[in-house]
């Protein structure tokens, strides 16, 4: 037959619904992280030009925080080359910056 399912405690309750609170944060804090690194890229204030895969990216990297670029290559099916070149690109409009020199080396956000 069926699986009984208890109800859940108010406790409980109280925890999922301030997990999806927090989550709803969260996603607000990286918008205005990201319209922030965007403004702060150009000392005129104006936003650098991005084409919708190299936002597309930035969104990932600003979500992650810490990206190697095999992830990049896995979750965008991209070339070794052209995952170089996209995040070469926005680290050229100083989005992102990388920080090691070798095959261990990884992209962050800037300022984070």
């Amino acid at each position: 037959m069926g699986t009984f399912i208890e109800p859940r405690s108010e406790e409980e309750r109280i925890q999922r619904i301030g997990g999806i609170l927090a989550a709803g944060v969260a996603r607000v804090l990286l918008r205005e992280q990201r319209a922030s690194a965007i403004a702060a890229s150009n000392e005129d204030g104006s936003k650098p030009e991005l084409s919708d895969e190299l936002a597309e990216m930035f969104e990932f990297v600003a979500k992650v925080r810490v990206v190697s670029p095999a992830e990049i290559r896995a979750k965008f099916r991209l070339s070794r080359t052209t995952a170089y070149r996209r995040l070469k690109a926005l680290e050229d409009k100083g989005l992102i910056a990388r920080k090691g020199n070798s095959r261990g080396s990884s992209y962050v956000l800037v300022g984070s």
